[in-house]
């Protein structure tokens, strides 16, 4: 899968690029989804600088973005939810929300 990867905090914002990684295994617990649409925001731009790194200290390398919308799709027998429920979230070291 392609992933933006922050190398390290930059103020000039030169150590992100973007390049392919694994997908990641997931336990019995954990739901893999799939990423349609990823955004950008004054975070993100924020942490590229390490303007938040008090705060939130990340671990390197990171994948970049925080605000996505994702298709989800689960076993019914599994899990108490719809079939394929469209969300627009937020995750990451600050908070994790869904709209519902």
């Amino acid at each position: 899968m392609k992933a933006a990867i922050l190398k390290g905090y930059d103020k000039n914002g030169s150590n992100l690029e973007l390049r392919d990684i694994p997908v990641p295994d997931i336990s019995e617990k954990e739901v893999l989804v799939k990423i349609r649409t990823a955004g950008v925001n004054p975070l993100d731009n924020m942490v590229v600088h390490g303007e938040v790194k008090l705060i939130v200290p990340y671990s390197f390398p990171l994948v970049m973005g925080n605000e996505n919308h994702i298709n989800v799709k689960v076993d019914m027998d599994e899990m108490d939810l719809t079939a394929a429920e469209s969300k627009a979230t937020c995750q990451g070291g600050i908070r994790t929300f869904s709209n519902d």
